[in-house]
C-alpha cells in the first residue's frame, strides 16, 4: 500500500513550471552571458526563482539561484524539505506532481 501525500500551497501547473525551470537551468554550462553588466543582472533576476509549499505538513522550498559572471552562468539549485536538503531534486519534485 502506498502512502498518499498531502500537498498544499501550490498548483499542479506551478509545480510543473518549477520542474521545467529546474531542468532548464541544469543545462546552463554552455550558455553565453550578456556582454554588459545590466544584461547579466537582468538574467540573474529573471532566472532566479523560489517555490514554497507544504507536503504532509512539512515545508518545502525549491530554489534556483543564478549568478552571471562575464563568461559563465553559475546555477545553484536546491530542494529543502523541513530543513533537510534533497539530493535527488527533480525526481522528488516529479513524485510530488504525480500526487496532485
Amino acid at each position: 500500500m502506498t502512502k498518499t501525500m498531502t500537498i498544499e500551497g501550490i498548483t499542479k501547473k506551478e509545480l510543473q513550471e518549477c520542474i521545467d525551470h529546474f531542468e532548464k537551468m541544469g543545462k546552463t554550462y554552455f550558455w553565453n552571458t550578456p556582454s554588459n553588466a545590466a544584461g547579466r543582472r537582468w538574467e540573474e533576476k529573471r532566472n532566479s526563482q523560489t517555490w514554497e509549499y507544504t507536503i504532509d505538513g512539512k515545508k518545502v522550498v525549491a530554489d534556483v539561484d543564478v549568478d552571471c559572471t562575464c563568461s559563465n552562468y553559475i546555477t545553484h539549485r536546491s530542494v529543502v524539505v523541513d530543513g533537510v536538503s534533497k539530493k535527488m531534486m527533480v525526481p522528488f519534485l516529479k513524485k510530488c506532481i504525480a500526487t496532485l
